[in-house]
C-alpha cells in the first residue's frame, strides 16, 4: 500500500494517534471481586483447547474535529484488520494464542488530503500472547515487537491495538440482569512518543439469543475513562489530554467459550496543548469513533 498525498500535519499524527489508541474497543482485565452468594448461573468462560482457531476481522471509524485559530477542520480516520488466532493449549494458567495479522490497513483524510501507511511489513506477522478463562491478555508482546512507520512521526506499534481484544466475563456464575464491574488501560510507545488509555466499565447480562450462528450471551457494556498522549511535532513539544464514554453490546457463546461479535460506540473531548518557539497553542478537539469485532465463520 503507497501514502497518497500526506495531510497536513499534526492533524494525521493525532488521528492515527487516536485511532490506535481506540482501535482496541472495551475489553478489560480485571474484574470486581465483589462476593456472592452460590448461584446456579450461567458460567461464562473462554475455552480454547490446543488446535482450536478462530479468525476475527476488526474495523473502525474515527471522525476528529479541532479548533485551531477558530477554525473547524475534520479528520476521518478509517482501519480494518483481520486476524487468525490458534490455540498451542494451556500454560501457567492462560490458554496460549499464536496471532496473525492477515491483514491490515489505516487510512487518514484530513484537510491537507489523505495517508494511509505502507503496512506491507505487518501482515503475515505473528505474535504470541496469554488469554485465560475470564479475558485476561497476558504475557503480551513488547510495543516494539511489529511496528510500522507513520512517516515523519516515526513508527507505530502494530499490536497494541490488539492487547485489549477479548472482553473480561465476570469470572462467576451469572443470571440475566447481573453486573459486574471491570477497568483496563495500557501504555504504549513509539519513536518520541508515549500515549495511554484507562477507563472502566460496567457490564450487564442482558439476555441469550442466536447471533452469527451461535447461542450466544448478549452483553451490554457502559463505560468512561481518560485519554492521554504526548510526542515531538517538529520544534514543537505536543501533549493531549481527554476524556471518553461509550457502550459495548457483545455476543459470547458459552459452549464454545469464544466472542462471537463485539461492536463499540463512544466520544471524547480532549485537549492538545503544543509549545512552540512561537510560544502556547491549545486546541480543543472532539472524537466520535465506531468499532466493531466479529468472528469469520
Amino acid at each position: 500500500m503507497r501514502a497518497r498525498r500526506r495531510a497536513t500535519l499534526p492533524l494525521v499524527v493525532v488521528a492515527v494517534l487516536v485511532a490506535t489508541m481506540l482501535l482496541a474497543g472495551c475489553a478489560a482485565r480485571k474484574t470486581d471481586d465483589t462476593p456472592i452468594a452460590e448461584s446456579a448461573g450461567h458460567d461464562l468462560a473462554y475455552k480454547m483447547p490446543e488446535g482450536a482457531s478462530l479468525r476475527y476481522e476488526m474495523t473502525s471509524a474515527m471522525t476528529q474535529t479541532v479548533v485551531v485559530r477558530d477554525q473547524s477542520a475534520e479528520t476521518e480516520t478509517t482501519s480494518a484488520s483481520a486476524l487468525t488466532v490458534n490455540s498451542t493449549g494451556m500454560r501457567n494458567g492462560a490458554y496460549r494464542l499464536d496471532v496473525t495479522i492477515d491483514d491490515m490497513k489505516i487510512d487518514v483524510t484530513g484537510p491537507g488530503g489523505s495517508f494511509s501507511p505502507d503496512l506491507a511489513s505487518v501482515i503475515g506477522q505473528s505474535f504470541e500472547m496469554g488469554l485465560t478463562a475470564i479475558g485476561d491478555e497476558v504475557d503480551f508482546p513488547e510495543h516494539d515487537a511489529i511496528q510500522y512507520d507513520v512517516g515523519p512521526a516515526g513508527k507505530r506499534s502494530a499490536v497494541s491495538m490488539f492487547s485489549m481484544m477479548f472482553p473480561n466475563v465476570a469470572g462467576r456464575p451469572v443470571e440475566i440482569g447481573d453486573t459486574w464491574t471491570t477497568t483496563d488501560g495500557f501504555t504504549d510507545e513509539g519513536d518520541g512518543f508515549v500515549m495511554a488509555i484507562d477507563f472502566e466499565a460496567i457490564n450487564t447480562l442482558a439476555g441469550f439469543e442466536t447471533f452469527g450462528g451461535y447461542e450466544c450471551a448478549r452483553i451490554t457494556t457502559m463505560f468512561t475513562g481518560t485519554t492521554s498522549a504526548g510526542w515531538k511535532e517538529g520544534p514543537a513539544d505536543v501533549t493531549s489530554e481527554g476524556d471518553i464514554e461509550g457502550t459495548s453490546v457483545w455476543y459470547f457463546a458459552p459452549k464454545e467459550g469464544i466472542l462471537v461479535s463485539d461492536a463499540t460506540e463512544s466520544t471524547g473531548t480532549s485537549t492538545i496543548l503544543a509549545m512552540t518557539p512561537e510560544g502556547e497553542m491549545e486546541i480543543p478537539a472532539t472524537m466520535v469513533t465506531k468499532f466493531e469485532t466479529h468472528i469469520v465463520p
